[in-house]
């Protein structure tokens, strides 16, 4: 018994444009389009079915007029035609440069009309064909580029010295489809990743982490896990921004972010808080190895910082971070844990900076009051 995804695969298969449909669809466009013309104009012209040609267009010459069409199928449907042909079969006085630079416009306009009639009559029997499938067209996505697989072939339209050359192009669908839509896929979820990133810091935003932190708590507390995070600040930032600017400002910034990032986990979430906040959620982490990571977030960035300014000097900022550091509790609400980490931070600020105050360095008293152990 075939599976569902077998099922779908065998559709896809069942429906993939061969040579002989391919050439059935561009003959009979070429059809329409002979009878759109013989319609409007009374100009016969007729399919020569011996010059069908499997490949990508190739007009040297003339007007190429296309039409982009959306619906269950997607392609092109194109007419090739010279200025001196044009003029034959709309019936228009003998043709010369001259005149053929005056009336381009609405020769243009004629055969636009033409193409969007003939392409109409023909998308209707070739959507009866492939009424279940879709494609997308060519995607631009952050530098990566998608390309259908695209059938192209044309035939010519006669009536004594005159030529008209019409083709039709079709993006197919194949069974490795899947694999595609996986790799579209990719890219949507490497946008909203963007969406949710801080441009300078290239850390998580507080948006993201306000949309996002309940569902990391529910889960910690499903899972009957371990949860702590973070509160960095910068100090005496202020400072560098009064001496040496808000440019310099910015690359101190960058440069912590940086620090803090290198010495996390793959599984630690940064996020870039406030101005010079950095805020990190350790998940499946209790408070001693909470504190661990904390120290080694503050020795990381206690290092002399080498920040280029202009005509590539350099200017060397000595840095150093306050850390507040806790774990989730039973009782705790996100509020009530950014709240205790915020209270251990000033608690850092207060006894002289560079330092990580935690849960380890501070316990509850009957009277809910903090004492140093």
């Amino acid at each position: 018994m075939l599976k569902a995804s077998d099922n779908k695969l065998k559709m896809l298969e069942n429906n993939v444009l061969s040579v002989e449909h391919l050439q059935d669809y561009t003959c009979l466009f070429t059809q329409n389009v002979c009878t759109t013309i013989s319609d409007m104009t009374g100009t016969c012209l007729l399919p020569v079915r011996e010059s069908y040609c499997e490949r990508s267009f190739e007009f040297n010459q003339g007007m190429i007029v296309y039409l982009n069409f959306y619906g269950k199928v997607q392609g092109e449907f194109i007419i090739g035609v010279s200025m001196k042909d044009a003029f034959s079969i709309m019936s228009m006085d003998r043709y010369d440069d001259e005149k053929a630079d005056l009336m381009r416009e609405d020769v243009s306009g004629f055969f636009k009309e033409v193409l969007n009639i003939a392409s109409a009559q023909t998308l209707v029997e070739v959507e009866k064909k492939y009424e279940n499938l879709t494609y997308f067209p060519p995607i631009v996505v952050f530098g990566d580029i998608f390309f259908p697989e695209v059938r192209s072939a044309s035939v010519q339209a006669c009536s004594g010295g005159v030529m008209l050359k019409s083709g039709f192009s079709l993006n197919l669908v194949r069974p490795k489809i899947v694999e595609k839509l996986e790799r579209v896929q990719k890219s949507l979820e490497k946008s909203e990743k963007l969406a949710s990133t801080d441009a300078l810091t290239k850390l998580f935003n507080r948006t993201f982490f306000e949309s996002m932190f309940n569902v990391y708590i529910d889960e910690t507390r499903s899972l009957n896990q371990h949860l702590s995070i973070l509160l960095i600040d910068i100090d005496h930032f202020k400072s560098v921004n009064d001496t040496y600017g808000h440019l310099i400002g910015d690359q101190v910034i960058k440069f912590v972010a940086l620090a803090v990032r290198n010495s996390l986990r793959n599984s630690d979430i940064a996020v870039r808080y406030g101005g010079d906040e950095i805020l990190v959620v350790l998940s499946a982490t209790e408070a001693d190895e909470a504190r661990e990571i904390a120290e080694r977030v503050r020795c990381s960035v206690k290092q002399m910082a080498k920040i280029t300014i202009a005509d590539n000097a350099e200017i060397i900022v000595a840095l150093s971070v306050s850390i507040g550091c806790t774990e989730l509790t039973e009782l705790d609400e996100p509020v009530t844990l950014f709240e205790r980490a915020d209270s251990y931070l000033y608690k850092a600020k207060e006894s002289g900076r560079d330092r990580v105050i935690s849960d380890v360095d501070w316990v509850e008293t009957d009277t809910d009051a903090r004492i140093k152990m």
